[in-house]
């Protein structure tokens, strides 16, 4: 991996293969839909089941500091946690969908994102 979008589609390919609910937002999606931001990182709302926490950080553990017992800490704690790229110090920020203002639970009935 040698991009930030390669080290990005990195890990949403290993949330799509873990059936782990997520949506881009941020300097990423705003790149996307046509307003250009220089970024040193992405942010990515997701909503880990119970359960998943274990296989995602196996699937991160090779190019990524992500380990177990910090993504439990913010399941456990309703709070964010941080994703970083071992070689480029490229770090992915996740939230929750229940923690975002503008997304919560009730909110977000036609919005669409990957994963499940």
């Amino acid at each position: 991996m040698s991009t930030q979008s390669q080290v990005l589609l990195f890990v949403i390919e290993q949330l799509e293969r873990l059936d782990i609910p997520y949506m881009l937002v941020g300097s990423f999606a705003s790149n996307y839909w046509g307003r250009p931001r220089f970024t040193h990182d992405a942010d990515i709302i997701i909503e880990i089941p119970t359960g998943k926490a274990a296989p995602l950080a196996s699937a991160l553990e090779a190019n990524f500091y992500a380990p177990e017992f910090v993504i439990e800490e913010a399941i456990a704690k309703r709070s964010h946690f941080n994703v970083i790229h071992l070689e480029q110090s490229f770090k992915l920020e996740s939230g929750k969908f229940s923690e975002c203002p503008h997304l919560g639970v009730g909110n977000n009935k036609g919005a669409r994102y990957g994963g499940s």
